[in-house]
């Protein structure tokens, strides 16, 4: 799980440490908000949208 006021940078890390990790629940005072899919985030990350 991560918290909702997390880094993007912070997800990144925690994707690239934990390899067979394909989704995180995202939360907000322990209750779930949404999940980061690991194949559409990297997706995401590889994308010019973020330089």
């Amino acid at each position: 799980m991560v918290d909702s006021s997390r880094k993007v940078s912070d997800v990144l890390d925690y994707f690239q440490q934990n390899k067979r990790l394909i989704a995180i629940p995202v939360v907000n005072s322990s209750a779930i908000q949404g999940i980061i899919r690991r194949g559409q985030f990297m997706e995401l990350m590889s994308s010019n949208l973020f330089y």
